[in-house]
């Protein structure tokens, strides 16, 4: 599973990169990631990458969730270090029978709902007849009040939609997946991931999901 999350990252990396402006993101502190709880990590010392993942999340523990349907939801949270680009971000990966289609997502935390829309999203069909769909959000300028929402809300019930034209995907995050990310994202902050030089890159490239916020 580790090597299949790491493959997913590299590719999105891979992909990113390729239509960022060149604005260099190093002076990431990598030294952050060195012997912190929960988290799994492969560097390459001859290109300067660097992998991170919650560790947790990369087993069964808490990672498959049911949800509203005939399928099931497991969510990881990486971060990839190059020295082009600080990334940190949230997948969702989705099997079922059938396609949902996923073309939004939708966050509820507290008295407020978070529309992510131009979000990443791969599709294909595994060996074993299942429907897949991979949606993964970049951490950028306008998704840190909902990560700075979910820290503070964390022991409280947050809800998901993965929003399709075939279906909606319901489910509710588990505290392991909760904790998985925001220990992932801190992690990317206390490194230098969320400062301004850093968020730019994001914020210039290809994948910059769009956020609407509504409350109740």
């Amino acid at each position: 599973m580790k090597k299949r999350f790491f493959s997913l990252i590299l590719a999105f990396v891979f992909i990113t990169s390729c239509t960022l402006i060149s604005y260099a993101s190093n002076g990431f502190n990598k030294a952050v990631f060195d012997n912190a709880p929960d988290v799994f990590v492969s560097k390459d010392e001859m290109t300067g990458e660097l992998l991170a993942a919650s560790e947790s999340l990369l087993g069964d523990k808490g990672t498959i969730i049911p949800e509203s349907g005939d399928g099931y939801v497991m969510v990881y949270s990486g971060v990839a270090i190059t020295d082009d680009l600080n990334l940190d971000t949230i997948i969702f990966k989705y099997r079922a029978d059938s396609w949902a289609f996923v073309d939004s997502v939708i966050i509820k935390i507290g008295n407020k709902r978070y529309k992510l829309e131009n979000v990443d999203i791969s599709r294909g069909t595994a060996n074993t007849g299942l429907r897949g769909e991979d949606i993964t959000i970049a951490i950028n300028s306008k998704t840190l009040p909902m990560m700075a929402d979910l820290i503070a809300h964390r022991d409280e019930e947050i809800k998901v939609r993965l929003q399709g034209e075939g279906r909606s995907v319901d489910f509710t995050l588990t505290d392991d997946v909760k904790n998985g990310i925001i220990n992932i994202y801190n992690l990317f902050a206390a490194g230098g991931g969320t400062s301004k030089a850093s968020l730019k890159t994001i914020d210039l490239g290809s994948s910059k999901p769009t956020v609407t916020v509504g409350q109740d």
